[in-house]
């Protein structure tokens, strides 16, 4: 019968490679030349953090700009509206003093 050979304890078991964990993932190197350097610029990061509160009136003040113009573009819609109505209803309306008049240029 023939018995299997373990590895001893404490003895590493995985192949040399000559990258290390690149060779084993089978990944290329990074390459480091064309990668992105960030630099922070520390007024600008202060500008964004303590903004807030100011981007958020100046986003109510824009709201509230737009819906004051639309209010008003509503209000002169229904003005000419009502005007036009009030036209129409005066083109077409009986008074009964003239009425008689009306019935006779009819016939």
């Amino acid at each position: 019968m023939a018995s299997k050979v373990q590895p001893k304890r404490g003895v590493n078991t995985k192949p040399h490679s000559r990258n290390g964990v690149n060779q084993r993932l089978n990944t290329k190197p990074k390459n480091r030349q064309t990668k992105v350097n960030l630099i922070f610029d520390e007024k600008a990061r202060k500008e964004y953090l303590t903004g807030f509160r100011k981007r958020k009136a100046e986003r109510r003040k824009k709201f509230n700009e737009n819906l004051k113009k639309e209010i008003k573009s509503e209000r002169k819609r229904l003005q000419t509206e009502l005007r036009e109505d009030i036209k129409k209803s005066a083109s077409s309306r009986r008074i009964p003093e003239l009425q008689h008049l009306v019935k006779d240029v009819a016939h």
